[in-house]
């Protein structure tokens, strides 16, 4: 698997529809895998299955306008994850990890629910669970996004993928 960083996005149409904009984009040149966005700092990750496929989009697609912004490319590491082998991933996957939200709070919120397999501390603040099924990560993920954390923030919510 091959990672392309991309640096100098916006997002004036939101994050989901920039997401979906992108995927399109990239895949007018090569088939993609997955996309990861971070909003706060303005770029993707974008994982293509071959070498040859992210070269390919590199070489398409840098300084590309997108937004009224040049794209700015280059081949780079997966997305990290505090979880040793796995890395952030936005297709559903038996894998999540929960943050900004103690991990004592997941357990009394998932205790009750069928399909969580475990929960594990993932240091201050964060946590990670696993699923019997990609089905059941899917709804856990919207009982977890349903509450805010004890101090009235955000909990943020990330599928993880395991690293081949």
């Amino acid at each position: 698997m091959e990672f392309i960083e991309a640096t100098n996005v916006a997002f004036p149409v939101g994050l989901e529809h920039t997401r979906r904009t992108l995927l399109r984009l990239f895949e007018m040149v090569q088939p993609v895998e997955d996309i990861v966005v971070d909003v706060q700092q303005g770029r993707a990750m974008i994982s293509f299955m071959e070498s040859s496929a992210a070269q390919e989009a590199l070489i398409s697609l840098d300084g590309f306008p997108l937004f009224g912004q040049a794209l700015c490319l280059r081949v780079s590491p997966p997305p990290a994850s505090p979880i040793r082998g796995y890395i952030v991933a936005t297709r559903p996957s038996k894998y999540l990890l929960v943050r900004n939200t103690p991990y004592l709070a997941v357990v009394v919120k998932l205790k009750h629910i069928a399909g969580v397999a475990t929960v594990t501390s993932a240091g201050v603040n964060s946590c990670f669970v696993v699923a019997e099924s990609v089905e059941d990560t899917v709804l856990l993920k919207e009982v977890l996004l349903s509450h805010p954390s004890r101090w009235g923030t955000d909990v943020f919510v990330s599928y993880l993928r395991k690293v081949s």
